[in-house]
């Protein structure tokens, strides 16, 4: 439908050639009655200067009446799919932007092939155990023996690679890469945490002559509690090692630290020495060794933390970290320039949103805009985006990858190389360099792009409205979205007291309940058909396992699930009640792209009968060449929205004739229920089109009550005659019985 002649044909109110039977939205013929309305009889004239005072031939459909509620509803759901559709490409064009940006950020493959290429050689890696020539992996080390025996004969032969597969001995450069492609930036280094002795821990008075000596465990990395900082040794030197208090960029990785930078049989000897003096002892809490690689031909920096965490409780949990950056964020690749680009194009579209949203609270009210839902979703991606490029410019000035310095080896004039490059060093204010910095910021930064990314692709499904082929989940959501905080909150409610029960009764036992936040998604887990089953827990305490299991089960499977499936039934039931009639996507495409581009109007096919243009100046109406040219639901909502107070009670079920439609319908107070469309000066035939376009809208009028059949009309009389006839016999007894009386 033409968007510009709309509204002039909703003016100029010309009638259509002839009266021809119409066809509804599907398709299908009506077999409705057409009445001509000529004259004064047909209440249809036109005034006002619309057609000079002349009496019209129009099609008007006087036998039916048409549910003007429902016909606003239409239109206002059609205009609502329009601008949808309007809006749609320029956010997916914005959505497949970031996509690619962000892609182009993370290239999450050389990461992941870095971090595995470590874990490969020094985590999963095996080795003999020099007492029990058992062979084990850094995994399986239980006890501080373990940690010994695994630097000394499965780190030490992996860090050290100075031979070749053949046998050949490694060139200089080589001597200090692992793998072939990772040069380690700066030898290696241990590190501990210890907690103080007696601290944060209570000796029972009965026990404490039998050991009198506690330790307390300590959290986050071993920072956390009773941390001892004071010097320790052997018997002969007992201030040997020293606490160091260490800061990269914020992040704090203090504690007990050796810097192991020498050749394979120096390094071996002090890590004998550390033994020989207990290095590690009753007061460890937390090992480290790590140690820095550079990767040229991927341009990533990584660092490998190998963590043995030792509990009070005498336990040893190994524990693998890999923090990959990259060496610059921006090189002079083309895939970074257009990485710029793309990043550069992602901030003018947030700011352009930000804009039009701001424009869109001003005309409404702050109020009115945030009454959406979607305006608060939309309101909330654009706060993550500027959260999201302010963590990026911080990224991208990250003061730990520019404080790297590039330390050489000392000239050898007599050698053959000019320098010691076995000696060539990579170091951050003289130290090792550390990545902790660097890579909690950017996980930081990609945390929060998960927020972006989850409230980019829930905005996507509000555009999904604009096709009613795929509405309908997302408009039962919408109609679920005060449910849905109910159940949530009930869900959440619900499993926190269940996992505070299976904390209690089964963490003692089981790796699944030893902490409440690992109970609580254990049984997020069951939930979805993971987790934990009834013979876990009978095996873990086999009182408590039905007193947790049934009330788990009822509670959940039988209850609140099945509560779930009848709230998203009853919502699509509605949903389904009240959407508008269901047209195909291809439908709205190819319509859409008629009204958009003038030229491809002529190919459009609206409903039989309706009204088409000649450009060339011929005669108008049905069968002519030319463009299909009806109002188009802009014109009928500009029409329609203010008919009448749709926010009083009943008005949705509002049913008017063509006349009332018309000319208006006054209540019984004498107050005008319906405007009419005369009084907008708008033309008759606009009402015949609306019956004609809004078929499935109407319905046959009821008919009057039915005459009394006249034998009826005689048998009533008949009756109403002897009853007559019967009560004047009675008075004529009575009567003569009075004045037989009087004369005896």
């Amino acid at each position: 439908m033409g968007d510009h002649q709309s509204g002039e044909y909703l003016r100029t109110g010309a009638p259509p050639a002839s009266s021809v039977p119409y066809h509804s939205e599907d398709g299908r013929e009506s077999s409705s009655k057409v009445a001509q309305y000529h004259g004064d009889s047909s209440s249809l004239k036109q005034t006002n200067g619309l057609g000079n005072g002349q009496h019209h031939s129009h099609k008007i459909h006087k036998e039916k009446v048409i549910a003007i509620a429902r016909v606003w509803n239409e239109v206002e759901s059609k205009r609502k799919r329009t601008i949808l559709a309007g809006q749609f490409p320029r956010y997916l064009y914005f959505v497949i932007i970031y996509l690619i940006a962000l892609q182009h950020q993370k290239s999450a493959e050389p990461y992941f092939e870095l971090r595995s290429s470590l874990s490969d050689l020094f985590v999963t890696s095996k080795y003999i155990d020099p007492m029990t020539k058992v062979t084990k992996s850094f995994e399986d080390i239980s006890t501080v023996e373990d940690v010994w025996n695994w630097l000394e004969n499965g780190f030490l032969p992996s860090f050290y690679e100075l031979y070749w597969s053949n046998g050949e001995p490694k060139d200089d450069y080589y001597r200090t890469v692992l793998q072939q492609q990772n040069r380690i930036a700066n030898g290696f280094r241990l590190t501990q945490r210890r907690s103080a002795l007696n601290q944060d821990c209570v000796l029972s008075g009965k026990y404490g002559s039998f050991l009198p000596y506690c330790y307390s465990d300590l959290g986050v990395d071993a920072l956390v509690g009773a941390v001892d900082t004071s010097d320790f040794g052997p018997y002969y030197n007992k201030a040997k090692y020293h606490y160091m208090n260490n800061y990269s960029s914020g992040i704090v990785d203090s504690g007990y630290v050796v810097e192991l930078r020498s050749t394979l049989n120096d390094t071996a000897k002090k890590i004998a020495e550390l033994k020989a003096d207990r290095w590690i002892a009753e007061a460890t809490r937390w090992v480290r060794v790590d140690f820095a690689v550079i990767n040229p031909s991927l341009s990533l920096l990584g660092q490998a933390e190998l963590i043995i965490q030792l509990s009070v409780a005498g336990q040893a949990r190994p524990e693998f970290r890999a923090s990959i950056v990259k060496t610059e964020q921006y090189l002079d690749t083309t895939r970074d320039y257009i990485q710029i680009v793309l990043e550069v194009l992602v901030l003018v579209g947030v700011l352009m949103y930000i804009i039009g949203d701001v424009k869109d609270m001003c005309m409404l009210g702050v109020s009115a805009y945030y009454a959406d839902p979607w305006n608060v979703l939309g309101s909330l991606q654009m706060m993550l985006f500027l959260i999201d490029s302010i963590t990026w410019l911080v990224i991208i000035v990250d003061p730990v990858r520019r404080g790297l310095t590039v330390d050489l080896g000392p000239a050898t004039p007599n050698a053959a190389q000019s320098r010691d490059v076995t000696r060539d060093a990579i170091t951050y204010s003289g130290t090792s360099p550390s990545l902790a910095a660097s890579v909690f910021t950017m996980r930081s930064y990609f945390c929060i792009q998960g927020l972006t990314l989850l409230a980019t692709v829930l905005r996507l499904l509000k555009y999904m409205m604009a096709v009613s082929c795929l509405s309908a989940l997302v408009e039962t959501m919408v109609l679920m979205q005060g449910t849905l905080v109910q159940f949530g909150t009930v869900i959440m409610v619900s499993n926190t007291a269940f996992a505070y029960m299976g904390y209690v009764l089964f963490g003692d036992n089981m790796p699944e309940f030893h902490t409440w936040d690992q109970a609580f998604f254990t049984l997020f887990a069951t939930l979805l058909g993971e987790g934990i089953n009834y013979a876990q827990l009978y095996e873990s305490n086999p009182q408590g396992a039905g007193i947790f299991y049934v009330p788990f089960v009822c509670l959940y499977s039988m209850i609140i699930v099945h509560l779930v499936v009848a709230l998203i039934v009853e919502a699509y039931q509605v949903q389904q009640s009240q959407r508008s009639r269901p047209v195909s996507g291809w439908r709205q495409f190819k319509d859409g792209l008629f009204r958009r581009f003038k030229p491809l109007r002529k190919y459009q096919y609206g409903p039989k009968g309706a009204k088409r243009y000649n450009p060339g100046g011929g005669a108008d109406g049905v069968g002519a060449k030319g463009y299909y040219e009806e109002p188009d639901n802009e014109a009928l909502y500009e029409a329609l929205h203010d008919l009448l107070d749709w926010t009083l009670p009943g008005a949705a079920d509002v049913e008017v004739t063509a006349d009332e439609l018309f000319l208006g319908r006054p209540g019984a107070t004498g107050e005008v229920v319906i405007q009419g469309l005369k009084a907008k000066q708008l033309g008759p035939d606009l009402v015949d089109f609306i019956f004609r376009r809004f078929d499935f809208c109407t319905r046959w009028q009821d008919p009057p009550p039915a005459e009394p059949e006249f034998m009826d009309l005689l048998r009533e009389l008949q009756r109403q005659v002897r009853v007559l006839t019967d009560a004047h016999a009675l008075c004529q007894r009575k009567l003569d019985a009075v004045i037989a009386g009087q004369t005896m």
